[in-house]
């Protein structure tokens, strides 16, 4: 009995000192400084663009980059809108992104992106509109829009999105359940009854406006709301069964 009492003794004991520990040094925020940027390009080319005094260039082979800025440090004080339009971006260096937590509005519009990897904009925890019309794109990684959880607008019509989740697959707008305004038209490739997998609008529950592709149909496992917003604007769109959601494979 008195060895239970003397180990409750030293459980309080190490709780209270690990709480004081915690209240003497909070959790902080991933730093500019903590990011692992390739802040030089090789052969950077065309003009640079400048925000919150941070440097974004592009390679020759369209890939872009983040400079240092100019007192050598990483910081983008003030940066809330960050516009890469035409650009002529092909990819993202790893975290070019990283530590943008100010920035509220991005556009990729009018690049040639042809794909979205896992987790590109994951540290911008500010961002509500996010525009990526335009690029030619063909895929989204289901984990593109982690920690996106501010997100209102999302344009991603005028691509070629592949259908039947090979474009936007299951889970993708997982973080995303604030977003109200959704642009999926003009992807020709997004049409017939296999245009999307089954779930895929499972978590926008504020989602007030869609604008979904000509020729495709309504998955009609979608919420409500996702039922009213795209009625809403194109009454005439079929109901469908959507694609069902592979299950994964076991590694051989």
């Amino acid at each position: 009995r008195q060895r239970r009492k003397h180990r409750r003794a030293m459980l309080s004991l190490a709780s209270l000192v690990l709480a004081c520990f915690l209240a003497a040094h909070p959790a902080q925020r991933v730093s500019a400084a903590d990011c692992e940027v390739d802040f030089t390009p090789a052969q950077p080319t065309g003009n640079a663009i400048d925000c919150g005094g941070c440097n974004f260039r592009r390679d020759a082979n369209g890939v872009l980059y983040r400079n240092r800025n100019a007192d050598g440090g990483l910081a983008c004080p003030g940066c809330t809108s960050l516009p890469l339009f035409g650009f002529v971006i092909t990819g993202f260096a790893p975290n070019v992104f990283c530590s943008l937590d100010e920035v509220v509005e991005m556009d990729l519009s009018d690049n040639a992106i042809g794909s979205i990897p896992s987790e590109p904009f994951e540290e911008m925890s500010a961002l509500k509109t996010l525009k990526l019309h335009s690029n030619g794109m063909r895929a989204l990684d289901s984990n593109a829009f982690d920690d996106l959880n501010e997100l209102v607008n999302l344009t991603l019509h005028d691509n070629v999105l592949e259908p039947a989740g090979a474009g936007m697959p299951y889970g993708l707008f997982d973080d995303t359940k604030a977003l109200e305004n959704l642009e999926l038209n003009d992807n020709p490739t997004l049409n017939g009854t296999q245009a999307f997998v089954s779930g895929i609008f499972a978590n926008l529950l504020e989602l007030t406006s869609i604008d979904m592709p000509e020729d495709s149909c309504v998955p009609t496992d979608s919420p409500q709301n996702v039922l009213v917003a795209i009625a809403a604007n194109d009454p005439t769109l079929p109901g469908c069964i959507a694609t069902p959601v592979s299950p994964p494979t076991d590694a051989p």
